[in-house]
């Protein structure tokens, strides 16, 4: 009697599951059709409020989305001057889509006539786009009102928010990555991304494994202008004004570490980089989020020598101005280390190999020197074949750096 009653209970909870699923479907299919007949009635809108409204312009503009994570934008740098160079202030009028903790700071630069605020481009939803608690998404309301004459979308992740926003603006122009069929980010509209939107973009770059995002940059925006750009590697001078020397005491000789990563399995072991401080001595810096501080609360405990605990202490400014007057940056593979690489200070990265030369090596910034040991496996998109680093654990291929691999980079770099 009680098995029946147990096979009762599979059967139901079966059921349940099979109708959880059927409903997400549906819900995820309705929302999707509501979101489009939204976007259709504003594309429409737009188009006669242009026709009425809009005066005949002197200059042409372009719209950039570069609201990506803090590292994947930062690389870009070099990018932004060629968009000034490409597209000079005198005939362009220069948008640009940022998260909101680059905004004010690569405002300094003064390479770009309005920066949109956004968050980074990883939405889920298209409902995402229009309720959120400010309303409409701000670059959703920007093609709305304005006219484009060319769009450049730099994620290699496409969004349908920047889809929406191509038709919108209707620029003469428009250059993206292809969207990716196999791991869409909307999986009920993966045909329709395909099919419906790539068709519209006058030009479209498929992204490679290994292939470095500045690469990309440069064709991109070869894409944009009709011919062959490539970046100039930046100088101290191009990013001065974005530097904040605040907690740089003047004549200071000291060593940046950053024991931290924005994912776990990027992280060298802690007990490595406190080898590193207790062979290389002198003054040691520890900078991170405040998140981080306890691995510099470690890395302080067992080393007796002069270490500074500067994690959740700095804006990006600040930061900027402690690598760059830095003798020596060691760091993970996270946003500070092109932070690092872009602003020139001498830098040593532990590297991995899950987006192996997406950001580095660099051949555009050659002040970086990057430890790895490469296998076949690198590319991987931190998808390891050979552990499960889904929890708190450091990738092999980042494990299998040693000290002695670190000091010998180190002792290069400041010779």
């Amino acid at each position: 009697m009680s098995n029946e009653v147990l096979d009762c209970a599979e059967t139901k909870t079966t059921a349940n599951a099979e109708l959880k699923n059927v409903w997400l479907c549906v819900s995820d299919w309705i929302c999707m059709r509501v979101a489009l007949a939204f976007v259709y009635v504003l594309i429409v809108l737009s188009r006669l409020f242009k026709l009425i409204s809009q005066r005949r312009k002197k200059k042409k503009t372009v719209f950039v989305y570069a609201n990506d994570l803090l590292g994947d934008t930062l690389v870009k740098m070099p990018f932004f001057f060629s968009l000034r160079a490409e597209f000079p202030r005198v005939k362009y009028i220069l948008v640009v889509v940022l998260t909101p903790d680059l905004a004010e700071m690569v405002g300094r630069l003064g390479l770009f006539d309005e920066i949109i605020e956004e968050p980074a481009l990883h939405w889920r939803h298209p409902l995402f786009w229009f309720v959120r608690r400010n309303g409409i998404a701000k670059s959703l309301r920007w093609a709305f009102i304005n006219k484009a004459d060319i769009m450049i979308v730099c994620h290699r992740s496409r969004s349908l928010g920047c889809d929406f926003a191509m038709r919108l603006c209707v620029p003469l122009i428009s250059v993206a990555y292809a969207a990716d069929v196999k791991t869409p980010m909307l999986p009920m509209t993966a045909k329709y991304q395909a099919k419906m939107y790539d068709r519209r973009y006058t030009n479209l770059l498929v992204s490679e494994d290994g292939r470095h995002q500045m690469v990309d940059m440069d064709r991109l925006l070869s894409m944009a202008t009709g011919h062959l750009v490539e970046s100039r590697k930046l100088e101290k001078r191009d990013v001065a004004s974005i530097l904040d020397f605040a907690l740089v005491k003047p004549g200071q000789d000291y060593i940046v570490i950053v024991p931290g990563a924005r994912v776990d399995y990027r992280r060298w072991p802690t007990a490595r980089f406190v080898e590193v401080v207790r062979r290389m001595g002198g003054n040691i810096v520890v900078v991170g989020s405040a998140e981080e501080s306890s691995l510099a609360a470690e890395i302080i405990r067992k080393v007796d020598g002069n270490v500074v605990n500067l994690c959740g202490k700095t804006n990006l400014s600040q930061l900027g101005g402690l690598l760059s007057q830095a003798r020596l940056v060691i760091t993970n593979e996270t946003g500070t280390a092109n932070f690092a690489a872009v602003i020139g200070a001498k830098t040593v990265c532990i590297l991995g190999g899950g987006d192996f030369g997406a950001f580095l090596p660099n051949k555009y910034c050659p002040n970086v020197t990057c430890v790895f040991h490469k296998e076949p496996c690198f590319n991987c998109g931190w998808k390891c074949v050979k552990k499960d680093i889904s929890g708190s654990t450091t990738a092999p291929c980042v494990e299998k750096v040693s000290v002695n691999d670190v000091l010998a980079a180190a002792l290069t770099m400041t010779a």
